[in-house]
């Protein structure tokens, strides 16, 4: 049994003379096929709006997207906020539940680092005294580098850069509440 030329609409002389097009192996008389794997070039200078998410900076101010990150920062550190409840002790201890509050306390920053990564620069340039590029390479430590983290490190931003963002940023505990914007913002 052949398999190709047995195929309704297909037979073996389609795949049989091959040409090249653009790198990519093309049935003779076909149309080219686009390879996907290929990363698309896009031209970011005629259109901000196109751009990617790295890009923030070409967009244009959107609040309720930056209120919708500084919810996410919110809600992170809330749940920072009690693993810092239960006590350095539980935290550094080698049992499971340490290895949970350890995992959830990474997953949190990792969370808050890609938001804060998202917010836009007009945003940010409104807190020159937040530690931006610092907070997402703690994330990239964390992600590709967990081998050299130390838990005693986690714990220390836990008790004190988290809090200290959430003040700079005047983040409010309660998620209901409309997450603040600068004054030059509104």
């Amino acid at each position: 049994m052949n398999l190709v030329s047995d195929h309704p609409g297909c037979s073996g002389d389609d795949w049989a003379g091959r040409e090249e097009s653009n790198g990519a192996t093309q049935p003779v008389g076909s149309t080219p096929r686009p390879r996907i794997w290929q990363r698309q070039r896009v031209d970011r200078n005629s259109d901000p709006l196109n751009a990617t998410e790295l890009d923030i900076s070409k967009r244009p101010f959107d609040p309720a997207r930056t209120r919708q990150r500084l919810t996410d920062i919110a809600r992170e550190t809330g749940l920072i906020a009690a693993i810092v409840e239960r006590g350095e002790a539980a935290f550094l201890s080698s049992t499971l539940d340490g290895a949970l509050l350890r995992n959830a306390a990474m997953k949190s920053i990792e969370v808050i680092a890609e938001a804060t990564r998202k917010l836009h620069s007009d945003y940010k340039a409104c807190f020159p005294e937040v530690p931006w590029s610092n907070i997402y390479k703690m994330k990239t430590r964390l992600t590709h580098h967990s081998d050299k983290v130390d838990d005693t490190a986690i714990w220390n931003t836990l008790v004190s850069a988290v809090p200290e963002l959430t003040s700079a940023l005047s983040l409010p505990t309660d998620l209901s509440q409309e997450m603040p914007l600068p004054e030059v913002l509104r």
